[in-house]
């Protein structure tokens, strides 16, 4: 079976200042993201295992810290309504390192749907 993760969109905030933030940050991100599409689809299956008819979207807000580019997630909202598969997801997550580093804390929300093919 095929899992797909779509990446809805993201907005960016800042919270200390604009310097730096721009195409270069976003792709960062976006590519930093997709690098774990394994490890969340294997959360995803894991909650597929348990509901066949698992779908939804899992909404992260996502800190990403100044100068280490360490990524400290939290879930605004999860419609799949499955604590393990948060707790996956957070763990995926937390485990992720922008390749630039940037100067200042960057704040991001990030959408992810997931639906089984």
């Amino acid at each position: 079976m095929r899992t797909v993760i779509t990446v809805i969109g993201f907005a960016f905030l800042v919270s200390a200042c604009s310097s730096g933030l721009g195409k270069g940050v976003r792709a960062d991100v976006t590519s930093t993201m997709q690098s774990s599409d394994g490890d969340l689809t294997k959360c995803y299956a894991d909650a597929l295992a348990k509901d066949p008819k698992a779908t939804g979207e899992l909404r992260l807000a996502l800190r990403v810290v100044a100068k280490s580019g360490e990524f400290k997630p939290t879930v605004e909202s999860n419609s799949l309504n499955d604590p393990a598969f948060e707790e996956c997801v957070l763990g995926v997550v937390s485990s992720l390192k922008l390749s630039k580093p940037q100067k200042a804390h960057l704040t991001t929300t990030y959408p992810l749907e997931f639906v089984p093919n």
